[in-house]
């Protein structure tokens, strides 16, 4: 397991990098494994989440868990422009992993499968993981760095959606989902969406 932090948008953030699991001895070298990165929800830090990250490691994946930035703030505009570092944050640290993959001198070397990504959020995570993957791919489309990642699931637990994720749901493609039929609701205090699926 690999410990540090990295300063995204001037923001630092501290992360865990969990390694798979060695093959058993005598069985074949390693081969490239999935990669599931961890969106922590409101409230809550990395830490509250290494448990999931430990077991996917010992299923055989890579697990990345970050710290986000703390989505409170006094006025809504502040607590937007947090949400979008978050969301920004999540895309920097993927193509951040990805680039670490091609150095022959790196633990993710040939050892990450970059078809196999997946994005798993709780909570006020689920949204900046939804917003995240709807970043990731435009950003495949405009940099060669995304350009060969796949991002084969996206995991919502429990997850809460601000209204600008339903808006980008609402006129996002996804293959075989009718985001037509999720719908939303408005709470009175601040104006955050919840989905009704």
């Amino acid at each position: 397991m690999e410990r540090g932090s990295r300063t995204v948008n001037g923001k630092t953030h501290e992360y865990e990098l969990y390694y798979p699991c060695e093959p058993v001895k005598g069985a074949e070298k390693a081969q490239p494994a999935p990669l599931v990165i961890i969106i922590h929800g409101f409230g809550v830090s990395l830490g509250g989440y290494r448990q999931y990250a430990a077991y996917l490691s010992k299923l055989g994946c890579w697990a990345f868990l970050a710290n986000m930035s703390n989505l409170n703030g006094l006025t809504k505009s502040s607590r937007h422009a947090k949400r979008r570092s978050n969301i920004c944050a999540i895309s920097d640290h993927l193509s951040w992993l990805l680039d670490r993959s091609k150095v022959e001198s790196d633990p993710l070397y040939m050892r990450l499968d970059v078809q196999r990504i997946a994005l798993a959020g709780h909570s006020a995570g689920g949204a900046v993981a939804f917003e995240a993957v709807c970043d990731i791919q435009k950003k495949a489309l405009r940099e060669t760095s995304c350009a060969n990642a796949k991002i084969k699931a996206l995991l919502l637990l429990d997850a809460v959606p601000w209204l600008s994720t339903i808006e980008k749901a609402q006129k996002q493609k996804f293959k075989n989902v009718d985001v037509s039929e999720i719908n939303y609701e408005r709470s009175s205090d601040d104006g955050e969406a919840i989905l009704i699926c």
